[in-house]
């Protein structure tokens, strides 16, 4: 895949967001605060993390495993956990959803099935947003910050009312995506707004839309048994996670706060505007933390301590790519399709 000059010009772009978002965050801290956190930083939470993320790595290898092994694809959970890996070492330059193509791109190359690789991963990360997002209205709902975050609004309920009218919105349309009569409906009309396009992307959309169907008459018990294996991807990598970060930083808010806290960021992760996320999860620690009388180092060492997991599994990513590339038979004899 060749390198293009508007590649170029968006990393560079990328890079320049993430840089100011990075500068504006340490002009909030004082530098002896953060002297003073960095000494207080409690090492084993930061190891349990690293732990916690092959653990995470590991089921989420198994999820796609089962998606794609509905769509007559068969590809192992060895190779699913090194292309997973791989995908976030270049996640570290790559901003949001963009490091995915690099998973699409492994599989695809060593599958020869490109249509349903991807068409399985719209799959697994519309499971897995509408699974964030409804941990953390569910969490807003209970713990109910208006009176923190918003507190110029008379009402106080609110924030949790307009938290459950999302969340049954989220959960209705995700239901009506998956069924059979009514995400037909959707398809039609998507195609439909696609005519426009060029007549390659249209092909190519068509061709997604098609491999969809494999979802939609999959039945519920594959996709009640694919939202637990999501939930406890979610409850992992973001809930468990942020405790963690949040106990290795001495930061001490209600878990409620840091299920709804860990939800937004995940959300937010998913834009591409910066590098790895940077300075957009700091903002946010930082900005919300406030509210709880959390200082901005605090909160800035628990994004590090949180990014550190993501680091971690880069080098495992790194490693993977290293051997990959001196043998590249043990790839393509790890990949098995149908």
């Amino acid at each position: 895949m060749p390198i293009t000059t508007k590649q170029i010009a968006k990393f560079g772009l990328r890079l320049f967001i993430t840089a100011i978002l990075l500068i504006w965050v340490f002009s909030q801290i004082n530098i002896q605060q953060l002297n003073s956190a960095i000494k207080d930083i409690r090492w084993p939470f930061i190891l349990a993390s690293c732990g916690l993320g092959v653990f995470f790595y590991l089921v989420a290898s198994i999820k796609m495993q089962l998606i794609l092994k509905k769509q007559n694809c068969n590809v192992n959970i060895a190779t699913l956990f090194g292309t997973s890996a791989i995908a976030s070492l270049y996640g570290l330059v790559t901003p949001g959803l963009l490091n995915a193509t690099i998973k699409w791109y492994l599989l695809k190359k060593n599958t020869n099935k490109g249509t349903y690789i991807f068409s399985g991963m719209v799959y697994n990360q519309l499971t897995e947003t509408v699974v964030i997002m409804a941990f953390g209205l569910i969490a807003l709902m209970v713990t109910n910050p208006t009176k923190l975050l918003l507190p110029n609004v008379k009402n106080q309920y609110l924030l949790p009312t307009v938290s459950g009218i999302l969340l049954t919105g989220t959960i209705v349309i995700s239901l009506m995506l998956i069924n059979r009569r009514t995400g037909s409906v959707f398809s039609r009309i998507f195609r439909r707004t696609i005519k426009f396009l060029p007549v390659k992307i249209q092909r190519k959309a068509d061709e997604t839309l098609t491999q969809t169907t494999d979802f939609q008459s999959a039945g519920w018990r594959f996709h009640c048994l694919i939202t637990m294996l999501t939930i406890v991807m979610t409850i992992l990598s973001c809930v468990f996670a942020f405790i963690l970060s949040a106990k290795g930083a001495n930061i001490s808010v209600p878990i409620g706060v840091l299920i709804w806290l860990s939800a937004l960021v995940g959300i937010l992760g998913k834009i591409p505007i910066s590098i790895a996320n940077l300075g957009v999860r700091e903002i946010t620690l930082v900005q919300i933390l406030a509210f709880y009388n959390i200082e901005p180092s605090a909160a800035l060492i628990m994004s590090m301590i949180f990014f550190s997991g993501s680091v971690f599994m880069a080098v495992v990513g790194a490693a993977y790519q290293t051997f990959w590339t001196f043998n590249p038979a043990k790839l393509n004899s790890a990949a098995a399709t149908k």
